[in-house]
């Protein structure tokens, strides 16, 4: 097996009306390829092309990151095409730093290959992304060329769509308690995107302050209870008249009061920090605590994750920013 390299054009953010120019680059695989240029959309500088039949478990492309970018769920703009049909159905493993993220599949006798990933995925420099051949090898398939299409990383600012709401009615980007008991962090709500890395934050209001309702960012929706979220502001902590924030199950910090219905709580991650802030109405903005947990790639992405108590309890005015999908 031979891997040549090809060089590609990288789109810049600005030249997506120029669908001459990513056919062009598509059409080195395949000159039957052509696809609609989407918002953001990049070629990686380098694509690959397999000469002859990949070794089982062989790597058939290493591409380190340079730049900051992501793929979105379902992968549907990447390509790829063997001149040998294949035995049977060949499934190459797609990995960030040695995690498989998505899979590129070659049907039996097909020549070309569908992409299937479950949720987006984010690179930053210094990331490495593989694809790994079948183990066993197939028998006949040979020749692949392959293009993989990412997008840019543009923050965005985005009121938030709510998804798997339990107990709780999503209207705009409010969520609402409409069932479940009284007395229990027992509804709540996601948001449909998250946070992909970087620099970001979550901003909300909340329509009592004698209610408790919890807010924040977490990777990942166990369940409905406020210690689930990663990283939360818990509004009246605990019936305390305190607003507090929360990591987990663990108490951080606690305010001297629950703060105002006309407050704009928010969780802002600078750097690697991630900081707990509350702007008033006359907009006179307070940083409160600093997580001493130092994010990492590992902590992303971050989703909106609610938590809500009392019966009609609410979360309205839901923002959030950074780069999301």
């Amino acid at each position: 097996m031979q891997t040549e390299r090809l060089d590609l054009t990288l789109l810049e953010p600005g030249a997506f009306n120029n669908v001459t120019r990513l056919n062009d680059a598509l059409n080195k695989i395949d000159a039957n390829v052509a696809i609609t240029p989407e918002v953001n959309l990049l070629l990686l500088p380098v694509s690959d092309k397999v000469t002859g039949a990949p070794g089982a478990a062989a790597v058939v492309m290493r591409y380190e990151a340079v730049n900051y970018f992501y793929f979105p769920a379902g992968m549907n703009s990447s390509r790829a095409k063997a001149s040998t049909v294949a035995t049977g159905s060949s499934v190459f493993s797609i990995k960030k730093n040695g995690v498989q993220f998505a899979t590129m599949t070659f049907a039996v006798a097909g020549t070309v290959a569908t992409f299937a990933a479950t949720v987006a995925t984010s690179f930053v420099p210094g990331d490495e992304l593989t694809i790994v051949a079948p183990n066993p090898a197939d028998a006949t398939l040979a020749n692949i060329g392959i293009t993989l299409a990412a997008r840019y990383a543009v923050p965005t600012n985005e009121a938030v769509s709510f998804t798997s709401a339990i107990n709780a009615t999503a209207t705009g980007n409010s969520l609402q308690k409409s069932g479940g008991s009284g007395v229990l962090f027992d509804a709540g709500a996601v948001s449909i995107k998250a946070l992909q890395y970087g620099a970001g934050a979550v901003r909300f209001k909340c329509t009592s302050t004698a209610h408790l309702v919890a807010c924040g960012l977490s990777k990942g929706d166990t369940n409905q209870n406020y210690t689930d979220i990663d990283f939360a502001w818990l509004t009246n902590g605990n019936g305390a008249g305190k607003a507090q924030v929360y990591e987990g199950s663990v108490l951080k910090y606690s305010m001297a009061v629950a703060g105002a219905t006309s407050d704009v709580f928010e969780i802002r991650i600078n750097g690697t920090a991630v900081e707990y802030w509350v702007e008033t109405a006359a907009g006179v903005r307070t940083l409160h605590y600093t997580s001493a947990t130092a994010l990492t790639s590992t902590n992303y992405p971050l989703l909106v994750d609610t938590s809500l108590r009392d019966s009609g309890s609410q979360i309205t005015s839901v923002m959030l920013s950074g780069v999301l999908a």
